[in-house]
């Protein structure tokens, strides 16, 4: 699935969003992978699953797409990495 691109099954929506990841394992194939999460959707409930993802403008994108969300589910790693790393503290900005 692509950014946005959406699948129906049975009452529940899936939404493919955003993500934002350095993709440098090895150097001839950087920033060439397409990082994604995920919005749940049923007419009761708004998942969101980050994926393995930095802090950025996404974040933002989702919410004016999805409104307020009911559960969140984010990776929130501390280990060194590219500046735009999610923190703990960022997983929690408002």
């Amino acid at each position: 699935m692509n950014w946005w691109d959406e699948v129906k099954i049975d009452g529940l929506t899936i939404t493919s969003t955003p993500g934002r990841h350095f993709t440098g394992r090895v150097p001839w194939r950087n920033n060439t992978t397409l990082w994604s999460g995920y919005v749940f959707k049923n007419d009761k409930y708004t998942t969101y699953f980050t994926g393995d993802t930095g802090y950025g403008n996404h974040f933002e994108e989702v919410y004016e797409k999805f409104g307020a969300i009911d559960l969140l589910m984010m990776d929130s790693m501390i280990e060194h990495g590219p500046i735009f790393i999610c923190y703990p503290k960022l997983a929690f900005k408002q």
